[in-house]
């Protein structure tokens, strides 16, 4: 709850995209020292002096992603649509949200369960890096901006992109 309120007194100071790449970085973070912690246990190495590492390692992670991946998304779902399509696609994207938080349940239990709790950390620190990317090259800054900015600035984006893309068709 700390995170969230610092990440709600911070988001319009710092800005959108800062907060996202901010929380992904540290999220990242705490679950790759995560991930290796529990893989040096898996391979039976021992630990006893690091038993605050997983502890340490989950408040951490749990604080980055309150401050900026916990909200931010929400925020930005109210910046980017029309309010004739708002509603529909806020209602979206929590289906999604929820089926995605259901598939990481289900992928950590199934991995633990098979090949240790390493093998999903270093999942889900992939998918932050991956996320990392898409957010620093894809989301546009949407703080002090109106909706017609914003659709301006994602039509730029991909015509941008478009080019690139028919650039390298052609070599």
């Amino acid at each position: 709850m700390i995170s969230v309120l610092i990440g709600l007194l911070i988001i319009d100071s710092v800005g959108r995209r800062v907060l996202l790449l901010f929380s992904l970085f540290g999220s990242f973070i705490g679950l790759t020292t995560l991930a290796v912690y529990f893989h040096c246990k898996h391979s039976n190495l021992n630990l006893s002096s690091y038993r605050f590492v997983p502890l340490c390692c989950l408040i951490w992670t749990v604080l980055c992603y309150g401050v900026g991946l916990q909200q931010v998304p929400y925020v930005m779902q109210g910046e980017l649509f029309t309010t004739g399509v708002k509603a529909s696609a806020v209602c979206c994207g929590l289906i999604v949200f929820c089926a995605f938080s259901l598939s990481c349940s289900k992928y950590f239990q199934y991995m633990d369960d098979h090949f240790g709790a390493h093998f999903a950390f270093y999942t889900f620190a992939g998918f932050n890096v991956s996320t990392f990317f898409l957010v620093l090259f894809f989301i546009p800054e949407t703080k002090n901006i109106s909706l017609e900015d914003v659709q301006v600035l994602i039509k730029q984006k991909k015509i941008h992109f478009e080019n690139v893309n028919m650039e390298s068709s052609q070599r």
